[in-house]
């Protein structure tokens, strides 16, 4: 079970503690091994197709609980339903810019965003789980079930598991690996720049 995505933070912490050192012909060493198991600089894995399918799809799957969870809060504490979008729409902008600045500094190689990105999809499969319950419970003790709710629920694991499948591809691990060569590859040339502005420093002083 999820192969791919555990291969996928291994080889992220491998890189991050190795990139550490500055040690350049090192550094250079790894990013041809990165290169080699992304399948090399072109192809589909430069696109990063499984990060994004995996954040439309989440987001996708956490749209359509909103307005059951919303709905169910706001009969909690007593408050006007007409008033329901004042809560969605807040929350789905925050959970937007969240969601895609995860994603954004995962596609760029870093290890945190990496691992924020894991704990929040997981997070919205578990308030997607939760919804699916709520949505079936009502048939389990013989009440009527909403069957809008119902649907949007089997959607909304639908979405989830999707999301999950895109992550737990080769795919998308040789996409990681592309990810990390190219931040290296970054990092190698900002410190190449840094040493170039210090020597004109020196040369002008």
């Amino acid at each position: 079970m999820m192969k791919h995505i555990k291969r996928s933070l291994v080889l992220s912490m491998i890189v991050d503690k190795k990139k550490q050192a500055h040690n350049e012909d090192k550094l250079d060493s790894l990013r041809d091994r990165l290169l080699d198991r992304a399948g090399g600089p072109v192809g589909l894995q430069t696109m990063a197709l499984p990060l994004s399918g995996c954040t439309l799809l989440t987001l996708f799957s956490y749209m359509m609980w909103q307005v059951p969870l919303w709905m169910a809060l706001f009969r909690w504490f007593g408050w006007p339903e007409f008033k329901l979008f004042a809560g969605i729409l807040p929350a789905a902008i925050v959970y937007i810019l969240l969601l895609y600045a995860a994603a954004l500094f995962t596609a760029k190689g870093y290890l945190r965003a990496f691992r924020f990105f894991l704990i929040f999809i997981s997070l919205t499969a578990l308030g997607t789980l939760i919804n699916f319950i709520a949505a079936i419970f009502p048939g389990l003790t013989g009440m009527a079930i909403h069957t809008t709710h119902l649907v949007t629920a089997v959607l909304a694991v639908i979405f989830s598991g999707c999301a999950f499948i895109c992550l737990n591809s080769m795919m998308f691990y040789r996409t990681t690996a592309y990810c990390l060569h190219n931040h290296l590859w970054r990092g190698q040339l900002k410190r190449v720049q840094q040493k170039e502005r210090q020597s004109v420093t020196r040369k002008q002083g």
